[in-house]
């Protein structure tokens, strides 16, 4: 919901690159699934994303993120239940993902 109340409109997501890389100071890797929905207008747009990162060494974390517009941002992820909803239908055909985030809800 926005800040008023009202429903936010949600959409297709951008389809970024994969794989990609990401790098932390305790190491780096690739994004190798991601997936993700727009909500909001064209001009103020959040896209709520869920990425499966591979480290160098095979260890695997899902990170919950949030782009405004195309950039990344150092935001908490928050979801109304209508986005969590429509998250779940791109997190289908996404199975390494799907895969972890049954772990987290058994």
């Amino acid at each position: 919901m926005a800040s008023n109340g009202t429903s936010r409109k949600i959409s297709t997501a951008t389809k970024r690159k994969l794989p990609r890389p990401f790098a932390f100071y305790w190491g780096g890797g690739n994004i190798v699934e991601e997936v993700s929905i727009k909500t909001g207008d064209e001009g103020d747009s959040a896209e709520p994303t869920i990425q499966l990162l591979e480290y160098k060494d095979g260890t695997e974390q899902l990170r919950f993120c949030v782009y405004h517009k195309t950039r990344f941002t150092r935001m908490p992820l928050l979801l109304s239940k209508e986005e969590i909803k429509a998250l779940s239908k791109e997190v289908r055909g996404q199975s390494r993902i799907r895969k972890m985030l049954e772990i987290l809800v058994k």
